[in-house]
């Protein structure tokens, strides 16, 4: 379950959130902040996303 951004705002500089995807179907995810840029990995893929610029792998 995602955490609410009511309760908790938006993540931070150096801040992380690990989400467990519940198996193969659904690998674990991690998302975090560095630079004012947000990076999303999950099983070797992810993207990064800031003001500037989009990149996916």
């Amino acid at each position: 379950m995602w955490p609410s951004p009511v309760e908790s705002g938006p993540l931070k500089e150096g801040q992380k959130v690990a989400l467990n995807g519940g198996g193969a179907d659904y690998p674990d995810v991690t998302c975090g902040v560095v630079d004012a840029a947000m990076t999303c990995i999950s099983a070797g893929h992810g993207f990064t996303v800031s003001e500037d610029a989009y990149d996916t792998w």
